[in-house]
This record gives C-alpha cells, sequence and structure tokens, in this order.
C-alpha cells in the first residue's frame, strides 16, 4: 500500500514537473485572450486592446500558413539519414505589408532542420491581418512536425 502511495505521489509530481514555465513578452507585446488562437500574439504600440486570431492568417495564394510550410519544407537528407523526428517550434512578425520579419527557432531539433525551417518562413508571403480594416503586426508561432513514414 505504502509503495503504491509513493509511486501515485511521485506521478503527480513529475507531471508538475513537466510544465512549461512561461518567459515574460517584451515590451510593445500583449497575449491574446482565451477566444483567440494559441499561436498569436499581436505585436501593437499603440492600443493593446486590438488582438488577431492568427488562424485567419492565409497566404497570397490563399492557402494557410500551416499548409504552405507543409508543401515547402524539405526534409534535409543529414536529418533523414540520422532519422531525426520531432517538432520545431518557430516563431515569426506578419509586417503590416504582410511580408515576415523576425523569424525566430524557439525550439528546434538541428541545425539543417532549424536552417530549412528558417528558409521556409522567411520564403512566405501573406496577406495583411486587417483588425477594425485597418492592417496590423502579429506575432505568429507554429509547430512544424517532422515524422519519418
Amino acid at each position: 500500500m505504502k509503495k503504491i502511495v509513493t509511486l501515485f505521489i511521485m506521478g503527480f509530481s513529475w507531471a508538475g514537473f513537466s510544465q512549461n514555465i512561461p518567459t515574460p513578452l517584451e515590451k510593445g507585446v500583449v497575449e491574446a485572450p482565451a477566444g483567440n488562437s494559441v499561436n498569436d500574439t499581436l505585436v501593437h504600440t499603440d492600443d493593446p486592446s486590438f488582438y488577431a486570431d492568427a488562424t485567419s492568417i492565409k497566404t497570397l495564394s490563399g492557402k494557410s500558413v500551416t499548409q504552405f510550410l507543409g508543401e515547402n519544407y524539405n526534409f534535409p537528407d543529414e536529418a533523414l539519414e540520422l532519422e531525426i523526428t520531432g517538432t520545431i517550434y518557430i516563431q515569426f512578425i506578419v509586417e503590416k505589408d504582410g511580408s515576415v520579419s523576425d523569424v525566430v527557432i524557439e525550439k528546434g531539433l538541428c541545425k539543417v532542420c532549424d536552417a530549412e525551417a528558417v528558409r521556409v518562413v522567411k520564403k512566405l508571403r501573406v496577406n495583411p491581418v486587417l483588425i477594425n480594416g485597418k492592417p496590423e503586426r502579429v506575432r505568429y508561432r507554429v509547430p512544424i512536425r517532422l515524422a519519418l513514414e
């Protein structure tokens, strides 16, 4: 019985340690409210009351951002040989004109996989995010899952 209770307590303590610790946001960036996508954060300098839903961001050809990344990401040969799989978390800002800037790898897998992710995101061109009919800068966070079939 003592072993069962000990295992039960250890299980809950491990779950607590596996949680991510939130990092503070830089000045001029506000978090999106719970009703919006978990992948979006508005970068705004004047009025922090406006938010954008990142799921509404489309490429100039009408595709979703994740569809574009999936079609244009080329799995590096080195990663294939080493059978590297996992998820790359990448974030970037969609500017008012629809261009992409400030591409950052939040969590990477390997140098060649991360470099390919940055290359594809820099190639991305999207429609500007409109809030109340006005284009705004939006920080967008995307997971890129790599799996061998």
